[in-house]
């Protein structure tokens, strides 16, 4: 398996402001290189909102869903790629998490999303929706300046300004998010050169 088991299975989950985890370099640095080398910067669609209750602008690229039979963009992924993400469908990866969260996420459709945040793109605070169970966030920026913004924010309410924690998208980062209806969370305005993008894998269970 790419990814470090062993650092999830010995992993605790944060209970304030709600249930989150956080592990630094959760793959080896080999593996690490080559997936921040190969990370998919090609086809993504534009996504924002202005809805009163979360704002965004941000660039998607499906690459898995399970209520769409499972790899969508195969064709065009390299191959480390798509080992990661059956490493991340695994029976063996979905049981440590439900281990670590104490929720049964084996009977939950699974979606995988890389995501672009380019210069002025952001996500507003908020809290996901009641369908969605627990995500995880994987970062692959080899290099991050804390000037450049584009910051993960957990967040003790709905102020984006008000934050208990704040993760910058350094190398082999990763964060694990329980929801609930006080897991407010956001990113702050990416402010980064204009040719920089903060560089996401978002795996999500579903209900």
């Amino acid at each position: 398996m790419l990814l470090d088991t062993h650092k999830l299975a010995k992993a605790e989950i944060n209970t304030h402001p709600f249930q989150w985890a956080h592990f630094e370099k959760i793959f080896n640095d080999a593996i690490l290189k080559e997936l921040s080398n190969t990370f998919p910067m090609d086809n993504y669609e534009l996504r924002s909102s202005s809805r009163v209750d979360k704002q965004y602008k941000i660039y998607q690229k499906i690459l898995y869903d399970t209520r769409k039979n499972g790899i969508i963009s195969s064709a065009i992924l390299h191959n480390i790629w798509l080992e990661l993400i059956s490493n991340l469908v695994s029976n063996t990866y979905i049981q440590q998490l439900s281990q670590l969260i104490k929720q049964e996420l084996s009977q939950c459709n699974i979606e995988i999303n890389c995501w672009k945040y380019g210069h002025g793109c952001w996500l507003s605070s908020h809290t996901d929706k009641p369908e969605k169970i627990a995500s995880q966030l994987f970062y692959f920026n080899e290099t991050w300046d804390k000037s450049w913004g584009g910051a993960f924010r957990v967040l003790n309410d709905n102020d984006i300004n008000n934050y208990h924690s704040e993760i910058f998208p350094g190398l082999g980062n990763s964060i694990i998010l329980v929801r609930s209806d006080n897991s407010w969370h956001g990113v702050s305005k990416q402010l980064g050169p204009k040719n920089t993008y903060r560089r996401v894998l978002q795996l999500i269970f579903w209900k």
